[in-house]
């Protein structure tokens, strides 16, 4: 599932993690979830060990709002890697259904 918001801004793309628990995408950096409260979730950067960064969304990952800057900067190049690991294995187990569904009509 990758969702996006419209605006530049309000960019958000969702992702999933390796370990299957949400992330986010935001002009060029990436989070993973920290906690949810209300109808809030805080992210904190993912490469936490050396940033601090972290951004607030909404539960639905919309209005993101950046709380704390980065202590580096944006990284387009591994947000679009981290994209393509998370499809890649979707397109291939979709092409694979298909093909069997179609050996199977056949």
């Amino acid at each position: 599932m990758i969702r996006t918001t419209a605006m530049s801004s309000d960019h958000v793309e969702v992702i999933k993690s390796n370990k299957g628990h949400y992330k986010i995408i935001h002009m060029g950096f990436m989070y993973t979830k920290h906690k949810s409260f209300n109808n809030v979730t805080r992210w904190r950067c993912a490469a936490r060990g050396i940033c601090r960064g972290s951004i607030m969304t909404s539960n639905d990952f919309t209005h993101p709002t950046p709380k704390m800057a980065h202590t580096h900067p944006a990284d387009h190049k591994a947000c679009q890697v981290a994209k393509a690991r998370y499809l890649i294995p979707k397109v291939n187990n979709f092409i694979f259904k298909k093909e069997h569904f179609q050996a199977d009509e056949g």
